[in-house]
């Protein structure tokens, strides 16, 4: 760098936002590009290696002109000063740069992305712990040479003939697993460790059941992940925003449900193991955790008031997207005595959608207060 480069600049002008993490998208065959995310919305983007090259050239110091001369002289880029203006413009309209010159072009309110992981309560930044993330694209790229097949509406019959019958298997067998049940979840806590890990596989099998939709419908997930939040595992697959929205209503619900209809056939399978195990086994035990461990998971993540799949659904049908984030931004107003303007429609839905938030989280603390203290109390001595 020139001296002349060095010296700052009097005045701010447009910046790459420093709340985006920059992580390399790696696809065989394709020039490296790069996913930015938005730490706080979960939001993503895609960008080229020239246009990141470019874009974290707009560093709150340089002006459209010295950007020009940095590229001629520093990369041998040779570019017009109204090439890197509409770059400029577009990447100000997409959010990823920002600038406090013009408030107006620049995001000031960050949407939180629909496809977020589910939002069990306040103080997520704090109290959440990713245990794990990748970079599913190498795999379902291998899945998908090895099984094509797995994408497929046939395949998606099969599956549902055997969630089907396992259904069946379970009603025939209703008593024997009520014993079982009962045997596992309320004889001590040896549970807990195998709890944990039957969620966690069953948590990365749904996210990659969006994750296939996703691919067959040719939208990219960057990322599929797996935290704890307090004693709750959840997990998340983020699409680049822009590929998913630009699907139908019918694309998108597939890819929606695709997730909940995976954890159905974990819990499938895991009933016919358990129907082949010896009564009192190791792998009868697994396999009653198996089942009623994302049996119950799918319950949160299909109530609309989490953060999870049937909250988007709900989003989707009703066409009210960030409906969570309008319905507290306006309860917020109301309680700071501002006037907001509703229609009677958006009255009632964000007056239910935060009593149903406020509802959930309450009930979901109060049973994790109550697996807390019983925890406890097991391993007091009497």
């Amino acid at each position: 760098m020139s001296q002349d480069f060095a010296q700052p600049i009097v005045g701010e002008y447009t910046r790459l936002r420093e709340d985006l993490d920059i992580e390399t998208l790696v696809e065989p065959g394709q020039p490296e590009r790069f996913v930015l995310r938005d730490r706080d919305s979960e939001e993503s983007f895609v960008l080229g290696k020239r246009e990141l090259l470019v874009a974290r050239m707009f560093d709150g110091m340089c002006s459209i002109e010295r950007i020009v001369e940095r590229l001629r002289v520093e990369h041998a880029m040779r570019a017009s000063a109204a090439t890197v203006k509409q770059f400029e413009e577009r990447m100000l309209a997409l959010g990823i740069l920002t600038d406090p010159s013009r408030p107006s072009a620049s995001r000031v309110v960050k949407p939180r992305s629909q496809s977020a992981g589910i939002t069990y309560g306040p103080f997520k930044r704090v109290l959440m712990i990713t245990l794990f993330r990748f970079d599913p694209h190498e795999m379902l790229t291998a899945m998908m040479a090895r099984m094509p097949w797995l994408a497929t509406r046939a395949a998606f019959g099969a599956f549902g003939v055997l969630v089907a019958a396992a259904c069946v298997m379970l009603g025939v067998n209703a008593r024997a697993f009520t014993h079982d049940l009962v045997s596992v979840y309320s004889t001590s806590f040896a549970w807990i460790p195998i709890h944990y890990a039957v969620v966690i596989a069953s948590i990365v099998v749904h996210e990659f059941g969006h994750a296939l939709a996703c691919r067959a419908y040719r939208v990219r997930v960057t990322e599929i992940g797996v935290a704890v939040y307090v004693v709750i595992a959840t997990g998340w697959a983020w699409p680049v925003q822009r590929e998913w929205s630009r699907l139908d209503k019918t694309a998108r619900a597939v890819t929606i449900f695709a997730g909940p209809f995976a954890s159905l056939v974990f819990a499938a399978v895991a009933v016919f193991v358990w129907a082949w195990a010896a009564p009192g086994g190791a792998a009868r035990y697994c396999a009653t955790v198996a089942i009623a461990s994302p049996s119950l998971a799918l319950i949160p993540t299909l109530l609309p008031i989490f953060n999870g799949d049937g909250y988007l659904a709900m989003t989707e049908l009703l066409n009210m997207p960030r409906l969570r984030q309008r319905a507290f931004s306006a309860f917020t107003a109301l309680m700071r005595g501002r006037r907001v303007s509703l229609t009677r429609r958006e009255t009632l839905t964000y007056t239910a959608m935060v009593i149903g938030t406020l509802g959930g989280w309450l009930i979901v603390w109060a049973n994790v207060a109550r697996i807390a203290v019983s925890a406890v109390s097991a391993f007091q001595p009497h």
